[in-house]
């Protein structure tokens, strides 16, 4: 909620109500007035804020002696694409002084003089600061460690650098919560993506979204409130005298019961553990007196211990050079030709604690020890299994569903791609957060005011009165102000996803 001043506030709640407007074009470079206003020139108006992407605004003007003519007029720097700052405010007459509360910084992004009817006009469409942001591709440079400072990129400095080198932007221009940075710990790469929409994934696995605030800065904040959605703060009532039309709520198929993250590979290592395979043998056989000297490749007889019978092997598996195998998980299956488990008096195992990786040789070794029976013939062969490990930088991979929206609607899948999602925290962030407006989009509706009302804005929640239906809870999503000036209207609209 946007707070104007208890002023502000006593008007809104009494019935009377006497709006103010006005447009200037500030910056322009023109020999005529800076600020430039345009407000006796204007036919009607109007400023959407959304809570997810970017604002605009289209302005239609009297351009009825030319002046506006985007090539030949007086005032035609005033109205070229990407030169003046457009500034619009909206307001009321406070205590009988006239008192504006902007509502949008941005800039032209078409100028568009239609000289077919009886007068002249101008339509003008405004859209946030810059080379139109949320579209304008570009592909950023790699973003990698810079030095001693900072030693990784955090969210903030990845936005910053992006806005500064491709739109032109100042350190004046960021109004960003200290709350929504984060360390990246690897580099990353934006193809073909739009400044601010990159600059929103980079926000994004903080649970926190972009925009461009009232004074045309680039901003963020939460996309959603913390808890559930019963518990959200309500910011105050729309009373019912205020209300000119409702729509909704209107009930709809939800835009997914599932949602599946696909994020980036996890910064740190980790160890992919894989089904246990054979990875060395041995033939081991022991007659009367003769030597036990008998063994293939794959296992290599070092020594047998010092007392006949007590014996140690000293085992590695040469063909499986630089494959490395969980420690201390291997185990040991034998089969026996001659003898069994009864030929020992301590039966074949593997040496406790013995079992490494040589880092040298990059095998990996054992130690197999057993006490054969004195006067026992043995022959058996000796399968060494363990379970492979492979050191992988996951891809992280997150979902959330709702078993009663599947339940009812099937499985409808949204898919959100970032890999600026590093961590299974992030993805979880994110999934809980767009499982809880798919939940809530089943019930959506439209309020149209009677009036402005420059308190509510995208993200707040309201209740609207409404004795035909019952009272409606509305989180916010989109917040237009329209101005018809010939007839002397002003009013708001609000979309917004109804909390049942």
């Amino acid at each position: 909620m946007r707070a104007l001043g208890a002023a502000y506030d006593a008007i809104i709640a009494g019935r009377p109500t006497r709006p103010c407007w006005r447009v200037r074009l500030a910056n322009h470079g023109g020999g005529f007035p800076d600020p430039l206003d345009i407000t006796d020139k204007l036919e009607l108006f109007d400023v959407e804020r959304p809570l997810r992407s970017g604002n605009a605004a289209s302005i239609r003007l009297n351009n009825e002696t030319g002046l506006f003519d985007p090539a030949n007029g007086l005032y035609a720097l005033a109205v070229q694409p990407r030169n003046a700052e457009v500034q619009i405010d909206l307001g009321e007459t406070e205590a009988g002084v006239l008192t504006y509360h902007r509502v949008m910084t941005g800039e032209i992004h078409a100028a568009m003089p239609n000289y077919a009817g009886t007068v002249a006009m101008l339509d003008l469409e405004v859209l946030d600061r810059g080379l139109n942001v949320w579209q304008h591709p570009i592909t950023s440079p790699e973003y990698v460690i810079a030095g001693a400072t900072p030693v990784y990129y955090t969210a903030h400095e990845i936005i910053e650098d992006l806005f500064t080198r491709f739109a032109g932007f100042t350190a004046a221009d960021f109004d960003l919560d200290p709350a929504s940075d984060w360390q990246l710990d690897r580099s990353i790469q934006f193809e073909q993506e739009a400044i601010a929409m990159a600059a929103a994934k980079v926000l994004q696995a903080a649970g926190y979204r972009m925009w461009f605030n009232y004074m045309g800065q680039v901003t963020s904040s939460l996309l959603i409130p913390t808890g559930a959605p019963a518990t959200w703060a309500v910011a105050g009532t729309i009373l019912e005298e205020n209300v000119a039309q409702i729509d909704g709520p209107s009930a709809q198929p939800p835009t997914a019961t599932r949602i599946q993250a696909v994020g980036g590979r996890y910064p740190w290592p980790m160890w992919n553990i894989g089904e246990a395979t054979l990875w060395a043998t041995c033939r081991w056989a022991w007659s009367g007196g003769s030597n036990p000297a008998d063994w293939n490749g794959a296992i290599r007889l070092v020594e047998t211990g010092g007392t006949r019978g007590q014996v140690t092997l000293h085992i590695w598996g040469p063909e499986d050079e630089g494959r490395f195998y969980r420690t201390p998980c291997s185990y040991l299956v034998i089969t026996y030709e001659i003898g069994g488990p009864g030929s020992f008096v301590i039966p074949p195992a593997i040496v406790p604690a013995s079992e490494y990786y040589h880092d040298e040789w990059q095998r990996q070794l054992l130690d197999i020890y057993f006490q054969q029976t004195i006067g026992q013939d043995v022959m058996m062969q000796v399968e060494v299994w363990g379970y492979p490990c492979v050191q992988v930088n996951n891809q992280v991979f997150v979902q959330n569903w709702s078993e009663a929206l599947e339940a009812r609607w099937g499985e409808r899948r949204m898919v959100i791609d970032s890999p600026l999602i590093y961590t299974w925290t992030q993805g979880q962030t994110v999934t809980q957060q767009e499982m809880t407006i798919a939940e809530l989009s089943v019930f959506q509706a439209t309020v149209a005011l009677k009036r402005h009302d420059l308190r509510i804005e995208p993200g707040d929640v309201w209740t609207v009165e409404n004795s035909k239906g019952g009272n409606i809870k509305l989180w916010v999503k989109t917040v237009t102000h329209a101005v018809a000036v010939q007839a002397g209207q002003a009013r708001t609209q609000i979309e917004g996803y109804v909390i049942t």
